[in-house]
């Protein structure tokens, strides 16, 4: 089962990603359509912090792209309604 997460990049742009490996500190993550690429070698998943991934919801995960478009940043608040992902 793939698990759909919610990624924080650094600049704070919410990425909607898939987890390949979780270890105690770091999540490996990758674009969905990606995938493929990943499984053939020719790119790799990228190393997040724990704290910046979290549980997919699609309707926050909407409203936070939709801050993202309009100002190229967004709301703490809206990222704290999220839930910090554990797997």
């Amino acid at each position: 089962m793939q698990h759909i997460v919610i990624a924080r990049a650094f600049s704070g742009e919410p990425l909607k990603r898939v987890v390949i490996e979780a270890g105690d500190t770091h999540v490996w993550i990758a674009n969905p359509n990606s995938l493929s690429r990943i499984a053939s070698g020719e790119t790799s998943p990228v190393g997040f912090p724990r704290t910046d991934i979290f549980v997919f919801d699609d309707a926050t995960y909407q409203l936070l792209t939709d801050e993202w478009k309009a100002s190229g940043q967004t709301k703490f608040e809206t990222w704290s309604a999220l839930t910090v992902w554990r797997g």
